[in-house]
């Protein structure tokens, strides 16, 4: 497993390259799962359609659209699709949304990943409520 070009790129300032350790990667992966929530996209691609590279980023307001059980659940398969494909060294991905309140929002991120041949379970939380 490698990490992106441009963490590489990031650490150009040493003479010898950083080794690329569990944990190197770990917050390479959840980097990137979080420029993908920092990034806007202008529109929610269809279910069915092949998503692409203007695809990328999260789109506005969905985090205000929790009316229901049924937009959450919508929300949370939007978003597992997305980091999914976007982020491929990330596999098993499973999104919950945790409503705290009426105004604060944060994101179970589970996932797997490989390294040294070994499968890693991990989780993280990202607060929702930053993020719009």
């Amino acid at each position: 497993m490698s990490l992106p070009l441009l963490t590489k790129l990031s650490g150009l300032t040493s003479v010898e390259p950083p080794p690329e350790t569990k944990d190197a990667i770990l917050q390479s992966i959840q980097s990137e799962i979080s420029r993908l929530f920092d990034t806007r996209s202008f529109k929610k691609p269809e279910y069915a359609s092949k998503l692409n590279i203007l695809d990328y980023g999260i789109i506005d307001h969905i985090f205000e659209e929790f009316t229901d059980e049924l937009e959450t659940s919508r929300a949370e398969n939007y978003i597992n699709r997305m980091v999914e494909h976007f982020e491929p060294r990330a596999s098993n991905v499973d999104v919950n949304v945790l409503k705290k309140g009426t105004e604060s929002i944060s994101l179970e991120i589970y996932f797997t990943f490989v390294f040294d041949s070994i499968r890693e379970e991990v989780n993280f939380t990202i607060d929702a409520s930053k993020l719009y």
